[in-house]
């Protein structure tokens, strides 16, 4: 995952970049796709071969 200084500096403190995966026992593994280099809080995840896009809150 990439963290960028100018989304960080713009407020946007979640990764600018890359894919985070998530593993829970005998669950659908989850991926949080944070896209390309963008300054923005538009993440897609997918379960089990179902996806969605979100935008995340500015707080978390």
């Amino acid at each position: 995952m990439l963290f960028s200084d100018r989304c960080i500096r713009s407020g946007i403190r979640i990764p600018s970049a890359g894919v985070m995966v998530m593993r829970v026992r005998s669950k659908d593994e989850i991926k949080i796709d944070f896209g390309p280099d963008a300054c923005d809080r538009i993440v897609t995840i997918t379960r089990g071969g179902e996806a969605k896009t979100v935008t995340l809150p500015i707080r978390l």
